[in-house]
């Protein structure tokens, strides 16, 4: 056997032992999560979506949600193949981060040496998880397969071929089809590539077709998107929940950037250092970038910081900025951290940086992320404990196991919470607005997921208990989403108190009978 085919078995062992390194690091920070039942409602939506899809129905008709149709599918994938389930949607969860974290490691090994791609994909996999609800199967998690797989592709190779190149639009366009906001990356790469073959001084034909390629990838995947809308006669559906209600959602929000609820103690230190050594480090790869010819491992750093800069632009022009957005920086924050150290490390030897600040930082991110997780399951063993099993003590299965006890097939049910109680016991939501129950309350979603004719917070919730369902359930109190909408809470109180019965309680949760 030749020695260059000798080498090239070993290191695809050396990749699958990776892989799976990756895996058991992601598995091991996940798995104490598995047996929660909400982590972030907006992943029981998903779900709820996703099961709907597998009882015949399409995305946007009898079920809503303000997704492209690709984050849907994905979820009844997950179902399909791991079972019907929360652990096993979890566990989709981890190879999704398993896979962004393999490619963020394939990206990097190549020009900056498999030591330097290993401790970035495991730096991706503990980031992701130190994110309130990085613990969940978040869309932004979903997507982060293919832009990373994508990301891959254009980092690894300055001159991509007409296939390759047809390959990363459909990996960007599928991104785009879990989470819009990500078309900011595919229209920034597509430039990319303009310039890329400008800059090589490509022939003409060449570039026009790399970028019909990079063109018909997208347009490939929406395609295939529309196909079941329009052997359904319902194009109109897609364009309206695709394109428009997007639109109308994000130039109605107000930005409102939420400060992540992260303790202000010693734990703060590992993630400021794990969040800003990246942004800082940025400064001077741009000015070193800037002063000289790309290099190969140049060519990295300018796609790193491509995808890094159109993320988050995407998320600032969103509107309202929650947390869990920041999971889509992930695997390229990750990568700047291990290219800055990279290309630091001469630099360090000369300036005599301080060795004992590296040793302290890593120390301080070790004991978090040990101390966390060995709390974490502790909590699950304690669970263990529990009569009802360690799915079954969460308050939405307790919820479920009551309906089905108490309520007849025919009869309806309105969740003002746990709304993935609808999977669960395999019924609609009552309205298609009200599959995400703080929905109901959204003037500028109201229009595309209504029938009604100017629809309002308040007629969408007259409609709702006009149709008298028979079972509500709700927490104690006033919803938080009902808290501003004083007309809406008016309404539903009143039919609350003159036609319905308190006749249960799971925990905090309300459930109330129709009389």
């Amino acid at each position: 056997m030749k020695s260059g085919t000798l080498r090239q078995k070993y290191a695809s062992y050396d990749r699958i032992i990776v892989l799976l390194l990756l895996f058991a690091f992601a598995l091991f920070l996940r798995f104490p999560y598995y047996f929660k039942d909400v982590i972030n409602w907006d992943e029981s939506t998903f779900i709820v979506m996703g099961g709907s899809i597998l009882n015949g129905y399409l995305p946007y008709g009898e079920f809503w949600d303000l997704k492209p149709p690709i984050a849907f599918f994905s979820y009844s994938l997950f179902i399909v193949m791991f079972g019907k389930s929360i652990t096993a949607v979890r566990f989709a969860g981890t190879l999704c981060v398993t896979v962004m974290a393999f490619s963020v490691f394939l990206t990097l090994a190549e020009h900056y040496g498999k030591k330097s791609g290993l401790i970035a994909g495991l730096l991706a996999v503990f980031m992701v998880g130190q994110i309130p609800s990085g613990q969940a199967t978040m869309s932004e998690i979903v997507a982060l397969v293919p832009i990373s797989v994508a990301f891959w592709g254009v980092a690894t190779h300055s001159k991509p071929g007409i296939a390759k190149t047809f390959g990363i639009g459909l990996l960007l366009a599928i991104a785009s089809l879990i989470r819009l906001n990500l078309l900011y990356v595919s229209l920034s790469c597509g430039l990319l590539l303009l310039l890329i073959a400008g800059r090589q001084k490509l022939p003409l034909a060449v570039i026009f077709y790399q970028q019909s390629a990079y063109v018909l990838g997208h347009v490939t995947c929406f395609l295939l998107t529309i196909i079941p809308y329009a052997w359904a006669d319902k194009i109109d559906v897609w364009w309206r929940a695709v394109i428009l209600a997007p639109v109308s959602y994000a130039s109605a929000q107000v930005v409102n950037i939420q400060v992540p609820d992260w303790s202000l103690s010693w734990l703060t230190l590992a993630h400021a250092w794990g969040w800003l050594i990246p942004l800082v480090g940025m400064i001077y790869l741009l000015v070193r970038v800037s002063k000289s010819p790309l290099s190969a491992p140049d060519h990295v750093c300018v796609v790193t910081l491509l995808f890094l800069a159109a993320i988050a632009l995407s998320i600032l022009r969103g509107g309202s900025l929650q947390n869990h957005y920041l999971i889509q920086l992930v695997p390229f924050l990750s990568s700047l951290w291990v290219i800055m150290l990279t290309t630091f490390k001469s630099a360090s030897q000369r300036l005599r940086l301080p060795r004992l600040g590296a040793v302290a930082t890593t120390a301080v991110l070790f004991f978090s992320l040990t101390s966390s997780v060995i709390s974490d399951y502790g909590h699950l063993f304690s669970k263990m404990d529990s009569p009802y099993g360690l799915l079954q003590s969460n308050l939405s299965y307790r919820t479920a196991t009551y309906l089905m006890d108490k309520k007849r097939s025919d009869e309806s049910v309105y969740m003002m919470t746990d709304h993935l109680v609808y999977w669960l016991i395999n019924e609609p939501p009552i309205t298609p607005c009200s599959t995400h129950p703080s929905n109901v309350v959204r003037a500028s979603l109201l229009p595309f997921c209504s029938s009604d004719v100017a629809p309002t917070p308040q007629s969408e919730m007259n409609k709702i208990l006009a149709l008298k369902p028979n079972f509500i359930v709700k927490k104690s109190g006033i919803p938080w989403y009902l808290r501003n909408e004083e007309a809406v809470w008016s309404v539903f109180a009143h039919h609350l108190q003159e036609q319905y019965t308190l006749v249960a309680k799971q925990g905090t949760r309300e459930i109330y009978q129709k009389n």
